[in-house]
């Protein structure tokens, strides 16, 4: 999947862990098709989507192999990259028919095994390049910090800086603790990413553009940048409020949307 020029080939090169998943309709799942939501088969000739799953350190991280489960039926490649403190989750993760393919994980570590010297491969940029979308799965109060803020340094906030922004989708996912979410520098930071990463304005007054399940984006334009908020819940402190990750169901609706909006801007240029 990536260059077969890279220096380093052969036994001990990272990236032969992290090839990409494809997602193919699975045989049916224990229990029936109702255990899956219903989505639109994908036609074989629709060109592939490139899905870079981005991970950070909150607690909702537990949910990922649901994820998986919940896009099982769209086909996609799929790469994983994850902060370090993410991993504390995800080896705790809520059961899944999926599971989490940890083999294939990519994390800080491989950005720096993977390089020697000039001329080598750079992994965050190799990741930036192959990647259509990504998806922060969650967003955690400490990254959205970063990110918002120009910070790099680690695997999933280098992505973020490097990203062609206004080129290529962005959805993130906020997950915190409800005193977190409820901060004003919350918005400021979602408003700065927005204003970097989409069409709509960054003023002080604008309006963040959340998406869910009923409120999608019409054009490939409008899902450059996308919110899916978080909902109202018990916490995993124990708090009951606003913060917590938004439904697996609900973000892999507003997924499949997406992906359907690249394959068809996909279309429109392979035709041009």
């Amino acid at each position: 999947m990536y260059p077969s020029s890279h220096k380093g080939q052969g036994a001990h090169n990272p990236y032969q862990l992290h090839q990409s998943t494809i997602y193919n309709p699975p045989s049916e799942p224990q229990g029936g098709p109702a255990d899956r939501p219903p989505v639109t088969p994908t036609p074989s000739a629709s060109p592939p989507v490139h899905l870079l799953l981005l991970v950070t350190g909150s607690v909702a991280a537990v949910k990922l192999g649901l994820f998986l489960d919940a896009i099982q039926s769209e086909v996609c490649h799929v790469r994983i990259a994850t902060t370090q403190s993410a991993l504390y989750f995800l080896h705790r993760a809520s059961p899944s028919r999926t599971g989490i393919p940890f083999q294939s994980i990519i994390s800080d570590e491989a950005e720096w095994s993977t390089w020697e010297g000039a001329g080598d491969s750079v992994l965050h940029i190799d990741l930036r390049e192959w990647a259509d979308v990504v998806l922060v799965i969650p967003l955690d109060a400490n990254s959205l910090a970063k990110v918002s803020n120009g910070l790099c340094d680690n695997l999933v906030s280098c992505i973020l800086r490097a990203w062609r922004v206004r080129q290529r989708p962005v959805l993130v996912c906020p997950a915190m603790n409800t005193a977190m979410w409820d901060h004003p520098v919350t918005r400021e930071q979602l408003l700065r990413l927005q204003d970097w990463y989409s069409h709509h304005g960054g003023h002080p007054t604008a309006e963040i553009h959340t998406t869910s399940p009923s409120r999608l984006p019409a054009t490939h334009q409008e899902a450059l940048f996308q919110v899916i908020g978080p909902v109202t819940k018990r916490l995993a402190c124990g708090d009951v409020g606003n913060g917590g990750m938004a439904a697996v169901e609900d973000i892999a609706a507003v997924l499949r949307h997406t992906l359907q909006l690249i394959r068809e801007q996909k279309e429109r240029e392979g035709a041009a």
